[in-house]
């Protein structure tokens, strides 16, 4: 689409939502992103409708907030309920019967990220975070960090975080959206601040390689209005950093970058931490949560809120008691003395971080059990899926998750299995 027709589109989006009683329907209404962009339009005045095929704790709270949800998509409810807008998710395919009857009926039909990115205007700071990994639970530390700091910022997080949904209502004055990079929906948002987490090629049914996500990143980058926080230890970010110039905000764990992050202790009681910022000053910091990946994670959200003018050293006691956010290396409870995490690592980068953070917090003897997510992942990803599930003390295999994908027999967990078996024996 022609950034003419975006824009023309965009203001269009803006004036429905600015209308009191306006219509927006949702397909998927249940999905976590979806539940939480449909809270706020409730919140702002809107009539809320959507479908989904199941009940689940994201409907039931939009329910009881007002919304009229129908547990069907075979079309009924859009023309029952004839909105002004239809919003879809990249899960909802362009034949859903729902999707089918908007457009037959001439329906505004919009995406997730059109209307994600109509909603972030409307904020007098908006603060973006993206990566490859981690960007749920770094939303989920800004949330707090930001909130420490006397700011009531709204945010809309990849996960249950306000019951049932990703949503936490809040002001006007700042806002904290995670912004996916799958489909290029994080180029939807214009906003203030990009925090950068990290860079891995994912997505490879839309990503056809590194390059092609570094492109991505970086008109996403270049979208940004005031200044982008950048990771300088992911040497994906090189280039990008260099075209970015002043425009990038560098942290790391180097020396030679805009602020400087030291790991003191790391271990199964969270981490300790030094933030050196501009100007020789240095601050201390405690992490209530295990992984070095979450001490930069955390290191990411201080240094935007630094260089937005902040007294950081407020959020200590926070940034302490930041618990996570659930399925994020999550402790479930024990087993027969034995503890049980639960962790959303669908990509080999983040089983690697996720067991070594288990063996510095002192577990020796680690079993997996893994749900591969994705035929296109599993499939591009299979010989370092292999070679980091042979790392466990023994590894146990489901089917693999298809979420939007049809399984075309060319890949399986049994596939996956057999190979890291052979892989193990053979090391």
């Amino acid at each position: 689409m022609k950034e003419e027709a975006k824009s023309a589109k965009r203001e269009e989006i803006r004036k429905i939502l600015s209308k009191s009683g306006s219509k927006i329907y949702f397909i998927g209404i249940g999905g976590v992103s979806m539940s939480s962009l449909a809270a706020i339009c409730i919140e702002r005045g809107l009539a809320v409708f959507g479908s989904d095929l199941c009940r689940s704790a994201a409907t039931d709270r939009l329910e009881s907030l007002g919304s009229g949800i129908y547990f069907t998509q075979l079309g009924e409810g859009v023309r029952e309920v004839m909105p002004d807008i239809a919003v879809y998710s990249l899960a909802i395919a362009a034949d859903n019967p729902e999707r089918r009857s908007v457009r037959q009926l001439g329906i505004t039909e919009i995406s997730r990220a059109e209307l994600l990115g109509a909603i972030g205007d409307g904020y007098d700071t908006l603060l973006s975070v993206s990566g490859s990994h981690g960007k749920t639970t770094a939303t989920a530390m800004a949330h707090k960090i930001f909130s420490a700091l006397g700011i009531e910022p709204t945010v809309l997080i990849g996960a249950e975080h306000e019951g049932g949904i990703g949503y936490a209502g809040g002001k006007k004055r700042l806002a904290i959206f995670e912004a996916c990079e799958y489909g290029g929906s994080f180029l939807e948002l214009y906003p203030d601040v990009r925090i950068l987490l990290n860079l891995d090629l994912d997505h490879t049914d839309f990503y056809p390689s590194l390059a092609s996500i570094k492109s991505a990143f970086l008109r996403a980058a270049e979208r940004t209005r005031r200044f982008t926080v950048v990771n300088a230890d992911d040497p994906n970010f090189g280039d990008i950093i260099e075209k970015l110039g002043k425009r990038a905000i560098t942290f790391s764990s180097r020396r030679g970058y805009d602020y400087r992050y030291e790991i003191l202790r790391s271990d199964g009681g969270g981490s300790e931490f030094l933030l050196h910022l501009p100007g020789d000053k240095t601050e201390s910091f405690s992490l209530g949560v295990i992984g070095e990946f979450n001490v930069a994670n955390a290191v990411s959200v201080l240094v935007a809120a630094h260089a937005l003018g902040y007294d950081i050293s407020k959020a200590k006691a926070a940034l302490a008691d930041f618990s996570g956010v659930p399925r994020r290396l999550e402790r479930l409870g024990d087993i027969s003395g034995v503890p049980v995490f639960y962790d959303y690592a669908h990509h080999p980068t983040e089983i690697a971080a996720t067991r070594r953070a288990l063996e510095k917090s002192g577990y020796s003897k680690i079993a997996a059990v893994f749900s591969p997510h994705t035929f296109s992942r599993t499939k591009a990803f299979f010989s370092e899926f292999s070679a980091e599930l042979c790392q466990f003390k023994f590894t146990i295999l489901s089917e693999i998750y298809p979420a939007r994908e049809l399984d075309d027999g060319t890949i399986s967990s049994k596939m996956l299995m057999t190979y890291s078996w052979a892989e193990t024996i053979i090391n």
